[in-house]
C-alpha cells in the first residue's frame, strides 16, 4: 500500500526558538566582534550530567544540511536534529 502525504507549501510554521530584543542585540554583538565573522549561532545538545543532556553553543562558521535554521530579528541560529525535540518553544532572553 502506497501512502502519499501532500505538504501545503503555503503553510506557515512558527519558528522553533524566538529572540528577545535584548536576546538579538548581544548575539549581534557577539557575532559581530569574532573574526571571521560567523554565520550565525549554533545550538545542540551532548549527552552529559545527572539528566544526560547538556546544551551547547558555539558559533556556526558553516551549515550543516540537516541543521534547522531560524532568523529572528537579523540573528540566524542552527539548531542541530539532536537539540530540536529539546528547544521546540523556547524563548531565547539573553
Amino acid at each position: 500500500m502506497k501512502v502519499s502525504v501532500l505538504k501545503n507549501p503555503n503553510r506557515v510554521r512558527k519558528a522553533v526558538i524566538t529572540l528577545t530584543d535584548t536576546a538579538a542585540r548581544r548575539l549581534s554583538e557577539l557575532i559581530s566582534a569574532k573574526s571571521p565573522t560567523p554565520m550565525g549561532i549554533r545550538l545542540g545538545v551532548r549527552t552529559r550530567g545527572c539528566n544526560g543532556l547538556s546544551y551547547t553553543m558555539d558559533y556556526a562558521q558553516n551549515r550543516d544540511p540537516k541543521d534547522e535554521i531560524v532568523t529572528d530579528k537579523g540573528v540566524t541560529v542552527l539548531i542541530e536534529p539532536k537539540a530540536l525535540m529539546s528547544i521546540i518553544g523556547t524563548e531565547w532572553t539573553g
